[in-house]
């Protein structure tokens, strides 16, 4: 996150979320930080039990 803070936002749960300029450079980031786990859409979290 410190390289690439000006692409870094966090979204209304406080979770980082990177900014890619394009797919490319997304895909490059996927490709070299494969221990950083990207997910697309914000129902990757689990739901609690009521």
């Amino acid at each position: 996150m410190r390289f690439k803070m000006n692409n870094i936002a966090f979204d209304k749960d406080q979770n980082p979320v990177y900014l890619a300029d394009s797919q490319w450079m997304l895909d490059q980031m996927i490709k070299n930080y494969p221990e950083v786990q990207f997910h697309f859409t914000s129902e990757f979290k689990m739901e609690v039990a009521v």
